[in-house]
C-alpha cells in the first residue's frame, strides 16, 4: 500500500503497516473517512460534469442570444410590425 510516487516498501515494511492499521484504535474512523472521501469524489466528478453541460447549453442560448438580436436589428431596420416580426423569430 503506497501512494504514486513514494518509494515502494520491503515485504516486512509492508506487513508491519498492514498490522499497524489494523490494530490502530482510529481504523474504524479512517476507513469511515477513506468511504467518505472517495463518495465525495465521485459526487464532485459528477458535479464536475453538470457544470461542463451547463456551460455548453449556456453558450449555445448566448449564440441563440445573438441571433435574435441579429434578427431584431434586421427587423427594426426594415420597419416591421410585431406580426411580422413573428415569422423571423419562429422556425417552420
Amino acid at each position: 500500500m503506497h501512494s504514486v510516487g513514494s518509494p515502494k516498501l520491503s515485504m516486512g515494511k509492508q506487513e508491519a503497516f498492514k498490522i499497524f492499521l489494523r490494530d490502530h484504535k482510529d481504523r474504524q474512523t479512517i476507513e469511515e473517512n477513506k468511504t467518505q472521501v472517495m463518495q465525495r469524489s465521485i459526487e464532485a466528478k459528477g458535479l464536475g460534469e453538470q457544470m461542463n453541460e451547463t456551460r455548453t447549453r449556456l453558450t449555445s442560448f448566448e449564440d441563440l442570444s445573438i441571433d435574435l438580436s441579429v434578427v431584431l436589428v434586421r427587423c427594426i431596420t426594415l420597419n416591421l410590425q410585431a406580426s411580422e416580426i413573428t415569422q423571423y423569430l419562429v422556425k417552420p
